[in-house]
């Protein structure tokens, strides 16, 4: 009997409590129970799992590996496992409502103001917001604002949009577009500046202004605030010119047409009109110029200037009655509605006309269903080689590598417009 008490182990618990180690407080408590001497078999990782997922990550853990119940049966065995929290790095708008948040937004704008010379509103400015955000540094247990990485502002965009300019009628804009630019830590101030756009003077051969017609302002080009649209040359009664429309060579300035009269009292040259200068009044020649300028619908130079001249004398006389004709040159890809200009009459002033261009149209290859043929050229109309205003007739259209036209031939309707052609597959 003796020797069966000896053999007999008292039972042991053990208690595992997980604190606080920042607060003190007991965060969990488990408890095991065994035979003196016996190894305690316990495993804190799944209480530290639970743990860790409310803010805590383990800073001492006071079980030790191979620990054993005690000997002694007058006390409990007690371990202390030690955590700590856990710091998260995080951007403002995740913590939205905390009362602990610190100033961790800003904003900037970039505005953009329409104006005039004057400094005049025009139109209403363009105004953009960029955001820059300071990271956070957050208790994970308690959700609290320990500090803010002031050197990490970053912006929730990289670049500003880009921004079109607004058509204003009667002004030109210095720009277009105002390009994409970086968003930096203050606001951006930005104006655009227009300027009123140039006119249209009927003159008359003295180099007058014909009587009680008004001036035309150019027309603004629709799509783009820097440019002007071709012009329409207004009609006056009594008068005529050789021209339908002209591109003006600079918007700002006014560009003064020719106007002849078209009854029997032809207005005449004057020699003492204090705005021109028909004579030379030291008795030495002067020479005037006729340039026919021959642009595309853009303003650029596709042909060299045709210049003409008139030499005047002190006494009104000159050498020329008229000047030539100008044949407008057959340029490659384009048409003109001008085929030749009349001559207009030597005039002791100078005189600008312009030739504007237009894009030929092109040869669209199509399916059966109407739709545009994936990888085939689309030829741009040939040039009537003895006609600029019109494109060249029965010209061949594209051979596709299997496919067959349904015509062999076209002639453009409208120099300006695309023909489709239809092909089949082979």
């Amino acid at each position: 009997m003796d020797n069966q008490a000896q053999d007999t182990k008292e039972q042991q618990l053990v208690f595992f409590s997980y604190i606080d180690k920042e607060t003190g407080k007991v965060l969990a408590q488990d408890q095991a129970s065994g035979q003196s001497g016996q190894p305690i078999e316990y495993q804190p990782n799944e209480r530290l799992a639970t743990l860790e997922k409310q803010g805590y990550t383990l800073a001492y853990n006071g079980f030790p590996q191979g620990a054993r119940y005690s000997e002694n049966d007058q006390m409990n065995q007690v371990f202390a496992i030690l955590l700590k929290h856990k710091q998260k790095l995080v951007m403002a708008d995740e913590i939205q409502g905390n009362s602990q948040l610190p100033d961790s937004s800003k904003s900037y704008t970039l505005t953009i103001s329409f104006v005039d010379e004057q400094g005049n509103e025009l139109h209403p400015a363009v105004t953009q917001q960029s955001v820059w955000r300071c990271p956070v540094i957050i208790d994970e247990v308690t959700g609290a604002v320990i500090s803010r990485k002031n050197d990490e502002w970053k912006p929730t965009q990289e670049q500003y949009e880009p921004v079109s300019v607004p058509v204003v009628k009667g002004y030109l804009a210095d720009k277009s577009v105002l390009p994409s630019q970086p968003v930096v830590q203050q606001n951006i101030n930005s104006m655009v500046v227009y300027q009123p756009l140039g006119k249209i003077v009927p003159i008359m051969v003295n180099g007058q202004s014909v009587p009680n017609v008004a001036s035309v302002q150019y027309r603004n080009d629709p799509d783009n605030a820097s440019k002007v649209a071709v012009q329409s040359l207004p009609q006056v009664t009594g008068y005529t010119n050789n021209l339908r429309s002209l591109m003006p060579l600079d918007p700002l300035k006014d560009t003064k047409v020719l106007y002849e009269a078209t009854t029997a009292s032809k207005s005449v040259v004057s020699t003492s009109t204090s705005s021109q200068k028909p004579v030379n009044d030291k008795g030495s020649q002067e020479v005037y110029h006729y340039t026919v300028h021959f642009l595309n619908q853009d303003g650029e130079k596709v042909a060299e200037d045709n210049v003409q001249s008139s030499i005047w004398q002190s006494d009104g006389s000159r050498d020329i009655k008229n000047y030539q004709d100008v044949k407008a040159p057959l340029i490659k890809g384009y048409y003109t509605i001008d085929h030749r200009l009349k001559g207009p009459v030597a005039v002791p002033f100078e005189l600008n006309h312009t030739v504007i261009y237009h894009r030929l149209g092109k040869i669209i290859p199509i399916d059966e269903n109407g739709q545009e043929i994936a990888g085939a050229s689309q030829p741009i109309y040939q040039n009537d080689p003895t006609d600029p205003t019109v494109p060249l007739a029965n010209q061949s259209v594209p051979k596709l590598v299997g496919y067959s036209a349904k015509v062999t031939t076209i002639t453009p309707d409208d120099a300006g417009l695309n023909t489709k052609v239809i092909y089949q597959k082979d």
